[in-house]
Order: C-alpha cells, then structure tokens, then sequence
C-alpha cells in the first residue's frame, strides 16, 4: 500500500494463484478485499458504476472548455488521486452527468464497473487493511 494511492504495491487475488510465490515480510502492509457471493461465487466486472477515479495524464491540460476545466481543478484538489462517487461532484458542477462523460471520453477520468456475480447473485465486498509484524499480523481496519 502506498499512501492516496490505490492497489498499490502487493496484490492478494482472491482465486487461486500458483505462479505468484511472493512471501510477506515483517512492516508489509497489505490491503485484503475479500468478495462474497449467494450465487456461483465468480465475480466478475460489469457495466460502469457511478465511481470514478481521476487518471494522471497530460491530456488534463488540453481541456479547452472554461467550466469543464474548472470542474477538472475542483475534482483534482478534492479527490487527487482516490476514488471519488457521482454524488460527490453534483454542488460542483451543472449538467454533472453530461460533464463526468466527457471527461471519461477524453480519458481524463475513469468509472470503475459494477461488480456483477456469473450467476445474477448478490456481491457483497469487505476491506482490510493489514500489518504484517513480528507476532504475525494485525488488523488495522474497523471491525
């Protein structure tokens, strides 16, 4: 993990893995982001859901349009680097949907998808920050 900076670092997947032999060290701090589902227990990426996430890029500077740039600095001192929601922008911004579009045609923001179960099932996500330290490891995030 690094900090404002998601899924950075070590990754966990959460199916099997046989080619990663990657061993945990004492002051590793790891995110775990189990999934579960009531259906066949695959989860996949579905359509666009309404969270976003600004990208680095250069093509912010070629925005031409006066209140689409003003949207972009707003979003960018308020979000930097992490995920942000649509309902988040709405007081930023008139015709928020249409503005979020263009920003993500022209690359300059992404919408990560839904998460959707093979089987049409309910996909529940948990988070866990944790530390690795001398004892094993500890917890960091609320339970």
């Amino acid at each position: 993990m690094d900090r404002y900076e998601l899924h950075s670092g070590i990754s966990i997947p959460n199916v099997a893995n046989t080619v990663n032999k990657t061993k945990l060290k004492y002051g590793d701090v790891i995110a775990i982001e189990p999934f579960s589902t009531n259906g066949a227990g695959h989860v996949l990426s579905g359509e666009s859901s309404n969270i976003y996430l600004i990208k680095p890029s250069i093509k912010s500077r070629l925005i031409r349009e006066k209140k689409l740039k003003s949207l972009f600095v707003n979003m960018d001192a308020s979000f930097g680097t992490l995920p942000f929601a649509h309902r988040w922008c709405k007081n930023m911004a008139k015709n928020i949907d249409i503005s979020l579009k263009k920003l993500q045609f022209f690359g300059i923001i992404k919408h990560y998808p839904q998460l959707v179960e093979q089987e049409k099932g309910i996909v529940s996500q948990k988070e866990h920050t944790v530390i690795i330290n001398e004892e094993g490891c500890e917890v960091t995030t609320i339970k």
